[in-house]
């Protein structure tokens, strides 16, 4: 459990660094790498719950299953973040 644990830690760490080496070789502007990220990120985690949840999705909607204590949640964080 630990060597796995370390092993996708080091993964993630080498995967971080060239991500930002690719960005920052490149000679377009830091929004234009924030929008490439930002689509590609929506991208690959709509894959992910499409493969993962795909039916419940199709069955509920998107928002399906978030109660009062979610919304709760998503606007207090929401708010924090603007402050």
């Amino acid at each position: 459990g630990v060597g796995l644990t370390l092993a996708l830690c080091l993964c993630t760490s080498f995967a971080g660094v060239y991500n930002e080496k690719l960005l920052k070789t490149r000679a377009s502007s830091a929004n234009w790498q924030n929008c490439l990220m930002y689509t590609w990120g929506c991208v690959l985690n709509g894959g992910a719950a499409v493969a993962a949840d795909g039916s419940r999705i199709a069955r509920e909607g998107l928002l399906g299953g978030f109660g009062a204590w979610a919304w709760a949640f998503l606007i207090l964080n929401s708010l924090a973040g603007l402050c």
